[in-house]
């Protein structure tokens, strides 16, 4: 059994492209990390205001059709200031 990734604690990881969630949530959940995952911007903030309490980090896309990860953020942030929050994408550049 994996370690406790901080005593369990709860990422909320949001991101549109699916292939990149399973990746990402198997990877974490191996660490001992309680993961929530969202399908874009505007059910990840959905997702927040149901379990706000327990969300320790966002691990979020930056583009996603619905609503960006920078526009959810900040609108997370309104209701909890302080929460962690990092920033990742799939997006290639060049070949």
């Amino acid at each position: 059994m994996a370690e406790q990734g901080k005593q369990g604690a709860t990422i909320l990881l949001v991101d549109d492209d699916s292939a990149m969630t399973s990746y990402l949530r198997t990877a974490l959940e191996l660490q001992g990390y309680r993961i929530l995952v969202a399908r874009g911007g505007v059910d990840g903030v959905r997702c927040f205001n149901m379990h706000r309490a327990e969300i320790r980090l966002v691990l979020s896309d930056m583009i996603m059709p619905d609503m960006s990860g920078i526009d959810m953020v900040k609108t997370i942030r309104r209701q909890r200031p302080s929460l962690q929050v990092l920033f990742i994408s799939g997006l290639r550049i060049g070949s």
